[in-house]
């Protein structure tokens, strides 16, 4: 009995260490097949370096892409800042009152012709006389007599000197003038009126002081104005005003 026993702890004995080794064998195949397995799945190293190049690269590429993004924000900055500063200067630059020479009080004074009134109404009123007299036949003139005579009393008050300068000053009179001229009745009717005015100045001694500065408005020789009128040759100075203005 007791043999039995001691066999079947030997039986027990050699099958657990048949097992356990069984249990050594199956570990060591199972760890070599996870270790085949882990290195079939794992990159070899050159397709790592091959990896990591072509990561740096992108790296390179994007950050030189967002380098330059990055410097055309700060350059449209700058340009909106510049742009901004001009618009600021040339708003500064309108607001500011041009700069000029200082003038002396002498020259800050109006020449004595420019002294001699005339409103905006009395040129109107001038013009009308002269396109009227230009642009219509004698017998028409007929019918603008009284319109005539009424538009020459209301301007009856400005120097004719400064009547004159309105006149030459302004081509689109002149040429009314000229149109004039080509009719004895309209020419005659004209320098009977003007000598009339004229006369009263010169009578007045209210004519010679302005005759320089009124000259130079006009670009002429202020002798030769002050000879036609030492000489009462009004027609001669109107005749000497036209044939200037060519």
């Amino acid at each position: 009995m007791f043999t039995f026993f001691v066999a079947l702890a030997m039986t027990i004995s050699a099958n657990e260490q048949f097992e356990a080794q069984e249990e050594l064998i199956i570990d060591e195949v199972v760890a070599e097949n996870l270790i085949d397995e882990n290195q079939a799945f794992a990159p070899k190293r050159s397709d790592v370096e091959i990896i990591d190049n072509l990561t740096s690269e992108v790296l390179e590429e994007l950050t030189e892409e967002v380098a330059e993004i990055a410097q055309e924000i700060v350059d449209e900055a700058s340009e909106d800042l510049l742009d901004h500063r001009a618009l600021d200067h040339l708003s500064q630059l309108t607001q500011e009152e041009p700069a000029t020479l200082e003038k002396t009080p002498e020259e800050a004074k109006p020449s004595p012709y420019e002294t001699l009134h005339i409103s905006t109404e009395d040129r109107q009123k001038i013009g009308a006389i002269l396109v009227t007299m230009a642009e219509n036949n004698v017998f028409k003139l007929l019918f603008e007599k009284k319109r005539l005579e009424r538009l020459g009393y209301e301007v009856n008050h400005v120097h004719p000197i400064r009547f004159l300068g309105t006149v030459f000053s302004d081509p689109r009179l002149v040429h009314c003038l000229r149109k004039i001229r080509t009719s004895g009745f309209k020419w005659d009717g004209f320098i009977d009126g003007f000598s009339q005015r004229f006369k009263q100045e010169v009578k007045a001694g209210n004519i010679d002081k302005y005759i320089p500065s009124f000259a130079a408005s006009l670009g002429v020789n202020p002798e030769d104005v002050q000879a036609y009128v030492n000489y009462r040759d009004y027609e001669g100075l109107v005749l000497f005003l036209l044939e200037k203005k060519r």
